[in-house]
């Protein structure tokens, strides 16, 4: 509640002013009984705080006359000072002394019936001038009595000081007096005045209190006059209105309307969770008995159930808790209301009070990393996964990486190969994965001889392998088709094939890798040609051999320097090669398919096309040397990419 002095002159600001603030509570409720905070802040009319301005407090039982001195202090440097009190609970009259014999005295009275007690006083000091015509106005606040007949009070002061040298005599007179409002006047020392007329020493001061006790409510107006004379045409007329409005605070307000109750996460796979918690419903703050009535349950019983029942009667100060049980079935959010009727059966007035209830039902939830459009409807999803290409004898490996995306819980999951090609192996059969963190599955692929000749050596290479890998507990059981492509990184290697007439024909397969080829004897040659090439005739002077090609050839580029010839830059297109040149490794257009005597020249590329039991596959060489030896034995040596997949 605030008090506010409104001037009504320009004059006015001449006057010295006292503003009473206090946020009470409703009289029709009950404070506790513990010690409280009472701030009194000081200061001047510009709201500056005054420090070093002394406070006393003393008890107020006795009216305006000063009790037991309770504590004294002096304003800091923020113009306040802090007492501490213990207040019963049927409120406590306070007498407060601001100011001292210099500045003079105002005292204001409060009842801490409040729960925060703040007295803000405006003190200023200035003259009132030897003549003119003043009006003033205290305004004051308090509520009508309650139904048990107490009364409530509230007061405001004005402290005046004269600028005059001479005495000056005060008369006063109050027009058409009100009940509930009483004047008082005050000496420098805040003592009362009980002398009218009275005397004012030269130079003096002294305050007018008013006090208002309301015994009903409705606002009222009284106006005192104050007439000072004295020597040298002393002349004052000060008009002192008092407003009091009495406010009804005889009413119970209803309580906080909405009150949300949080479950927060709960659990519902794979290990179901229910949480209790309990709604505080509203302190019964009225001094009457308060009705409270289950107006509305839970409309999903199965997901929040109530696990108690009302006290149907509340008494003042007294409150209640209610019981509900969260129960998700599902990983959604659940909301739900309750209502609770309060009735105040004196007073014919009824309030709600509405329970919303919300919680999440959470749990682990299985997402492939890097989680790209893996999960179908039917939560299956089938998955590629490529490891890297394999050279053979040598390992690849990849990853299947989960995340949990749900909210709680952790997700444990299993993986497997049903019955597994050779080659393919996992690291680990379970993982358990905590919310938001990631974990893998490590699958290998060992590129070993059984594995990539099943059938042996001298048998077409297995150049695909697959495997199907099983997740479960991931949306289901899902699966994850598993890729991996042998040697489709082709090693590069030097062979030299001999043309030597007196040991008869040899050749040079291509097939298998390991070993890097094998030469072999082909008596046959050239009808029934065994080898994939075999020399006939060396031409050390031209650069140029003639070869049988068995399954098929084709020129590529001719000029190529040993450092030209290697995988990387070929299928990358630099170092002066082109992605066509690459690519036409292993196309099967221009391809000379029947064994006919042919001439290589020296450093140029040729792909040679290899073929085993309708499995085809591509061998790129460089010519690097054409020589004889010193005793008759011819060559033609190849730097060699085996094998070449068609990409």
């Amino acid at each position: 509640m605030q008090r506010i002095i409104h001037p009504l002159t320009p004059l006015a600001a001449l006057l010295f002013a006292a503003l009473f603030f206090v946020s009470c509570q409703s009289p029709t409720e009950t404070p506790p009984a513990e010690q409280r905070a009472v701030t009194v802040q000081v200061q001047n009319d510009r709201t500056e705080p005054l420090a070093l301005v002394p406070v006393e407090m003393y008890d107020g039982t006795r009216g305006e006359i000063p009790g037991a001195l309770l504590d004294r202090a002096v304003t800091d440097q923020s113009g306040r000072v802090l007492f501490r009190h213990t207040i019963p609970t049927t409120g406590a009259n306070m007498l407060f002394v601001v100011g001292d014999e210099n500045t003079g005295k105002i005292r204001v009275s409060a009842n801490l019936l409040c729960r925060d007690t703040v007295l803000v006083i405006p003190f200023v000091s200035q003259d009132l001038p030897c003549t003119g015509i003043f009006n003033q106005l205290l305004s004051l606040k308090a509520c009508s009595p309650n139904r048990s007949g107490a009364t409530f009070s509230d007061s405001s002061s004005m402290l005046f000081r004269s600028s005059c040298v001479e005495a000056l005599s005060i008369s006063y007179t109050t027009a058409t007096p009100i009940p509930g409002v009483r004047m008082i006047v005050l000496d420098k020392d805040g003592r009362e005045v009980t002398d009218n007329p009275f005397l004012l020493p030269p130079r003096g001061s002294f305050s007018v209190r008013a006090i208002g006790t309301p015994g009903d409510s409705g606002s009222f107006t009284q106006t005192t006059i104050f007439h000072a004379t004295g020597p040298n045409n002393a002349d004052i007329t000060l008009n002192v209105r008092v407003d009091l409005i009495g406010d009804n605070c005889n009413k119970c307000d209803c309580p906080k309307d909405t009150t949300i109750l949080n479950f927060g996460l709960v659990q519902v796979a794979p290990e179901k969770q229910t949480k209790v918690q309990q709604v505080a419903l509203a302190v019964n703050t009225c001094q009457i008995t308060r009705r409270d009535v289950l107006e509305k349950g839970p409309s999903n019983t199965v997901v929040f159930a109530l696990r108690s029942t009302l006290i149907p009667e509340i008494r003042p100060q007294e409150r209640q808790f209610l019981s509900v049980e969260f129960m998700p079935k599902e990983q959604r959010v659940y909301r739900d209301t309750i209502i609770i009727r309060h009735t105040y059966q004196e007073e014919n007035k009824t309030c709600l009070t509405r329970i919303i209830l919300t919680g999440e039902g959470c749990g682990p939830i299985c997402q492939v990393e890097p989680g790209d459009s893996l999960f179908p409807a039917s939560g299956r999803y089938t998955h590629r996964l490529g490891l890297e290409r394999a050279r053979a004898y040598e390992g690849s490996i990849g990853e299947i990486c989960l995340r949990n995306t749900g909210k709680c819980g952790t997700l444990r999951v299993t993986g497997a190969f049903d019955n597994p090609p050779p080659g393919f192996s996992v690291a680990g059969g379970a993982l358990d994965i905590t919310p938001g963190s990631v974990r893998c599955f490590s699958i290998r692929f060992d590129a070993r001889d059984e594995v990539v000749w099943p059938n042996g050596h001298g048998q077409p290479a297995r150049i695909d392998h697959n495997a199907e890998f099983l997740v479960n507990s991931c949306n289901g059981i899902s699966r994850v088709n598993v890729t991996v492509r042998v040697d489709t990184i082709p090693i590069l290697f030097s062979r030299c094939v001999y043309q030597w007439n007196q040991n008869g024909m040899y050749g040079y397969n291509f097939t298998p890798v390991e070993g890097k080829g094998e030469d072999r004897y082909d008596p046959g040659f050239p009808n029934t040609q065994l080898s994939d090439i075999v020399v006939d005739s060396v031409m050390v002077a031209l650069g140029q051999a003639g070869v049988h090609v068995k399954s098929g050839w084709k020129p590529i580029k001719s000029g190529v320097t040993e450092a030209q010839f290697n995988f990387d830059d070929m299928s990358k297109a630099r170092n002066g090669w082109t992605r066509a040149q690459y690519l036409s490794i292993t196309d099967e257009t221009g391809f000379t398919l029947t064994p006919v005597n042919t001439t290589f020249v020296l450093r140029s590329v040729y792909s040679i096309r290899v073929e085993r039991g309708g499995v085809v596959t591509y061998a790129c060489i460089r010519v690097r040397e054409i020589s004889e030896d010193g005793d008759g034995k011819r060559k033609i040596c190849i730097d060699v990419l085996y094998p070449m997949i068609n990409e």
